[in-house]
């Protein structure tokens, strides 16, 4: 345990069950914890763990976090399978990376956190997830995530620049004696739940969907790109969902859809290749394929459904189906 001011330089801790560094500052004064050029590699429970500190990171790695039975299944910790997790904590991480771990890959929970030139990669679950928190993601390169790669919940602020979203599976996996859906399972880029996200100069490429705000929560997407998405590009269930001058290109499902009542402004928009959602059901048993079928479904360009939509300069090519479905909606302009 950290308590007084560190800085800390070099080397790094490894294959320790019960976690990495842990950093504990107070509710008068944050901790001051300085961290450069490290490797925490294969511990268990949690990588690094800061309260109430000043964390600035240059080029730490973090990887190979994995559960510990003992505390993880057995006395659950809150904490648990997290390579960093950061309360009422200030973060300033500078390049380096958080990959190849088998739980959350950060989890910042009341405080500001900046994260600029980032490797987030091959984290089982959520890539970074944000409770209540302000983040700033600069430059990130983010792929490989097992379920979300930046979740938003619970107020949370999060500004997303200059950074690439890619290569994600579009397989999930329930076990031998259970229906597989392989393709069509809905896993986001990104997710805003009662918060606000906002995308700038950002580029998104091959995955099952990009970007989903929830109800409660405002979603802005300015000069970024969508390519090769089986699913959805932005979806708004509710909300505010705001889209300018961003290409999408190559989509399964909707690339842009709204519904539950929301408020969308798109304007110079372009649109292209909408085909069909693929889905590849698979029921195995005994470790034996039984059975499979391929389902595909066309989907319109855009969809709105119960939504105000204020429109401007929107092109569509190339689509399979309609390229814009408007049901129980309310258009200001188009």
């Amino acid at each position: 345990m950290i308590d007084g001011e560190t800085t800390w330089t070099g080397g790094g801790v490894r294959e320790f069950n019960g976690g990495g560094i842990f950093a504990q500052g107070n509710q008068a004064a944050q901790l001051p914890l300085v961290l450069q050029d490290l490797s925490i590699a294969d511990n268990a429970t949690v990588g690094i763990q800061a309260t109430l500190t000043d964390l600035e990171a240059t080029d730490v790695k973090i990887t190979g976090t994995v559960s510990y039975p003992e505390i993880c299944e057995a006395d659950f910790t809150y904490s648990c399978d997290w390579a960093l997790a950061a309360f009422q904590s200030d973060v300033d991480w500078l390049g380096g990376a958080i990959r190849d771990n088998d739980g959350m890959g950060a989890v910042i929970s009341d405080g500001p956190s900046d994260f600029t030139d980032l490797e987030l990669a091959n984290n089982q679950l959520n890539g970074i997830w944000a409770i209540q928190a302000v983040v700033n993601l600069i430059g990130a390169d983010v792929h490989g995530t097992g379920e979300v790669a930046l979740a938003a919940q619970s107020g949370s602020f999060v500004t997303v620049d200059d950074s690439s979203f890619h290569d994600r599976e579009h397989t999930l996996e329930f076990g031998d004696e259970t229906a597989l859906n392989r393709l069509g399972f809905q896993a986001y880029e990104v997710v805003a739940d009662d918060s606000t996200v906002e995308v700038t100069n950002s580029r998104f490429r091959q995955g099952n969907s990009g970007i989903q705000g929830r109800t409660n929560s405002t979603v802005t997407v300015t000069d970024s790109t969508f390519d090769d998405y089986n699913e959805f590009g932005v979806q708004a269930l509710g909300g505010t969902l705001t889209v300018e001058t961003t290409d999408f290109d190559g989509f399964g499902g909707n690339a842009i859809a709204c519904s539950g009542n929301g408020d969308a402004s798109i304007s110079r928009v372009t649109i292209s290749d909408v085909s069909t959602v693929k889905s590849l059901f698979e029921f195995w048993q005994d470790g034996e394929l039984i059975s499979s079928s391929l389902t595909e479904v066309p989907r319109p360009g855009m969809s709105v459904n119960t939504c105000s939509l204020d429109a401007s300069r929107l092109s569509f090519t190339g689509m399979q189906t309609q390229a814009l479905d408007i049901t129980n909606s309310v258009v200001d302009e188009l």
